[in-house]
C-alpha cells in the first residue's frame, strides 16, 4: 500500500482536529507497523489543542513494547492538505523526543513542494 494513500486513510478515519492533519507512520524494513495520527484532546471541540502525532506514535510504540525491541525503526511525518503533501517538520517539542527515543534510526518528513526531507 502507499504510504501516502494510508495516510489519507488513517486521517479521513481517524483525525478530529479542524486542520493541520498529520500522521505519523512507524516503518520496519519499508513496512508500516504503526500508524497515528494528531488528535483534539479539549473538550469544547474546537481543536485548539491537540496530541501530536509524532507524540501519540512513541507512546504507542513504547505501550506496545516495540521499543526498542526493534532497534532500526524509521519514522515518516506527514501531512495532508487540499490531497496534497504539506510541511509535516515536527516541532521543537516532538523533534526533541524523537531524536532521544531509543531505537530510532530515520526520522523523515514531507514538505510543501511534495518532497520527503530528513530530520535525522
Amino acid at each position: 500500500m502507499n504510504l501516502t494513500h494510508l495516510a489519507k486513510t488513517v486521517i479521513n478515519r481517524h483525525c478530529d482536529v479542524k486542520s493541520f492533519k498529520v500522521v505519523a507512520i512507524a516503518l520496519r524494513n519499508g513496512t508500516p507497523i504503526c500508524v497515528e495520527c494528531n488528535r483534539r484532546r479539549d473538550g469544547d471541540g474546537n481543536g485548539r489543542w491537540s496530541y501530536h502525532a509524532e507524540n501519540r506514535l512513541i507512546r504507542k510504540l513504547r505501550k506496545r513494547g516495540d521499543l526498542p525491541r526493534f532497534p532500526h525503526i524509521d519514522i515518516l511525518v506527514l501531512r495532508i492538505g487540499d490531497g496534497e503533501l504539506r510541511m509535516a517538520k515536527p516541532c521543537a517539542m516532538c523533534a526533541w523526543e524523537l531524536n532521544f527515543t531509543t531505537g530510532l534510526r530515520h526520522v523523515d518528513y514531507s514538505t510543501n513542494t511534495g518532497d520527503i526531507e530528513r530530520l535525522f
